[in-house]
């Protein structure tokens, strides 16, 4: 509670050291010189945990009016951030055309939204415009052309203006296979991580129904179907047909394509996933073991298991990576760009966790494009679990976000 610098009716002040901090104590005139001597005995005594007698006198910090004004009988000494109420802040503010673009201010705020210390300014452009730069309205100046902007120990209220230009080297207009309303909350417009951001929200309050790393295994029969036999399944990696009867893993298994000890998750989340776990040949499986998807050179092909006509898969292994197939090359890096946009666990992880770089996934993603199969199978976890994945229904999304 504030209290004046100095108390009405006290006749008697000193200093003190109260858990480390110089302090002021101000005593009321009724206080005795017995109560007086034994205040400051035990305040210059007291640390973590102390209970002091604090009635008839009020603990401040020199004019900050740091501590205390008590009427109660005691007062616990606690360690913690000390809060001074005269720290400074000041107002932040950005304007913008949000047809263009969007702003985010981050830093020490307090209650009425003002800022203190350092504030950091991000500027995230729509999709068909760049940032240009941003200037101080006041001084008519131009404090930064990066997108993102930090005012060092702010000392005064900031208003900027951010800039943009249109970006010709981009055209607005997204190809999306899915014609559905699934996306139609979403502003397509945004880039990066702001557009991440949008597709989180999005694919993570759709998902209404969590699988369990059990029940998919007897899920494949709806989203890995063999169109030329509904009684089978195509195998990941190889795309074999084998029955989709669980067989206890004999002849396939369930694949992470983010390896699970490499990851946030064990079988349940992102390990239960439809989108992500797939059914895949058992030796196979086994081969790619936690390795990373990455570009082999040399290194050695991996064959299906007998059972399952023991043909080459087309994947191989080498230096400490995993390439899958030419055909499936797309398809892992759209399940990878799910997971990420997905899971906000993922933020805290590399990519070189689960994939050589993510300059090799953009162009996986585009080499092997998306075909009718991979769209079929979306829209039947979709069926299942509520949401899509949606580098699979557009997978340029991928490039405007990572690239």
């Amino acid at each position: 509670k504030e209290i004046p610098t100095y108390a009405n009716g006290s006749d008697y002040s000193f200093i003190c050291t109260l858990n480390g901090v110089e302090v002021q104590v101000f005593l009321s005139r009724h206080v005795s010189d017995t109560k007086k001597n034994e205040l400051i005995s035990s305040l210059e005594n007291a640390s973590v945990g102390s209970t002091l007698d604090l009635v008839n006198a009020h603990v401040s910090k020199y004019t900050n009016y740091q501590l205390v004004l008590s009427s109660a009988s005691s007062l616990k000494v606690e360690s913690g951030d000390v809060v001074n109420p005269d720290t400074p802040t000041y107002v932040v503010e950005v304007y913008l055309n949000s047809n263009e673009g969007k702003a985010t201010i981050s830093g020490s705020k307090d209650a009425n939204g003002k800022y203190s210390g350092n504030v950091t300014v991000t500027i995230a452009a729509n999709r068909g415009y760049k940032f240009e730069k941003l200037v101080d309205s006041k001084t008519g100046s131009v404090v930064s052309t990066s997108p993102t902007y930090t005012i060092n120990n702010i000392s005064c209220d900031t208003v900027l203006n951010a800039y943009f230009v249109e970006d010709t080297s981009s055209s607005t207009e997204l190809d999306f296979l899915y014609n559905g309303t699934y996306y139609n909350g979403v502003d397509l417009t945004l880039t990066g991580q702001a557009l991440k951001a949008e597709l989180r929200s999005l694919i993570t309050s759709t998902h209404s129904k969590q699988t369990t790393y059990d029940e998919i295994r007897y899920l494949y029969d709806s989203t890995d179907t063999d169109p030329n036999n509904k009684n089978n399944i195509i195998l990941f990696y190889c795309g074999v047909s084998r029955s989709g009867t669980w067989d206890s893993g004999n002849t396939w298994n369930r694949e992470h394509i983010w390896p699970q000890s490499q990851s946030w998750f064990t079988k349940s989340g992102a390990g239960s996933d439809l989108h992500h776990i797939r059914p895949t040949d058992t030796d196979i499986n086994n081969r790619r073991g936690n390795l990373p998807y990455g570009e082999v050179n040399g290194g050695t092909e991996v064959y299906a298991m007998s059972a399952n006509g023991g043909v080459a898969s087309g994947c191989y292994v080498g230096g400490g990576y995993f390439e899958p197939a030419d055909r499936v090359k797309g398809d892992v890096a759209r399940i990878i760009f799910y997971l990420l946009t997905r899971y906000s666990e993922s933020d805290s992880y590399s990519i070189t966790k689960v994939a050589q770089s993510m300059d090799m996934l953009l162009e996986w993603n585009s080499l092997d494009p998306v075909d009718e199969w991979e769209m079929y199978r979306n829209d039947q976890v979709a069926d299942i679990q509520g949401n899509r994945n949606p580098f699979i229904d557009c997978s340029e999304l991928a490039e405007i976000i990572w690239g």
